[in-house]
């Protein structure tokens, strides 16, 4: 079983039937996604079962910043404060389609097309807050750096 390319959400995705482990994650997919990408807040990103419109993984981008203080020290060099960042927002991935790769894959797809925003606007690094110390793991394995005041904050260069 295939899975699509990741594609911008659209209302013709089915999401009633997504379910991860954080059930803020799997809410915030089905009441708050499109409304956000409607009001210009986040542009959502999904893949689905191959053939079809279920989606089982998606994350989502938005811009942001944070405070010089609060970012790991390699990235307050010379940068204003608060640093511009995009924001990885959300990451998820179906609990029948987890432990097949899809989440890196997600990832991936998310660093590619931050690297080509900071490539026409500034932008330092990509941000997450991680739900959990397992989230936490997952990111620091992909190369994001844990800021030293707040623990689950962890930016990945875009440079």
């Amino acid at each position: 079983m295939g899975i699509t390319a990741p594609e911008l959400l659209l209302p013709q995705h089915a999401v009633v039937d997504f379910h991860c482990s954080e059930p803020s994650l799997n809410e915030w997919l089905k009441r708050k996604a499109l409304k956000n990408q409607t009001l210009g807040a986040s542009r959502t990103f999904v893949v689905c079962e191959a053939g079809t419109h279920r989606v089982v993984g998606f994350y989502a981008l938005a811009s942001g910043s944070i405070q010089r203080q609060v970012a790991p020290g390699a990235f307050r060099r010379n940068m204003p404060d608060p640093i511009p960042v995009l924001v990885l927002g959300r990451l998820a991935v179906d609990e029948r389609y987890q432990r097949m790769g899809i989440g890196a894959g997600l990832l991936k797809d998310a660093v590619l097309r931050s690297r080509n925003v900071a490539q026409q606007v500034g932008n330092k690094a990509l941000l997450v807050h991680a739900l959990s110390d397992e989230a936490k793991a997952f990111y620091q394995y992909w190369g994001f750096i844990p800021s030293e005041i707040q623990e689950h904050t962890l930016l990945l260069s875009l440079w």
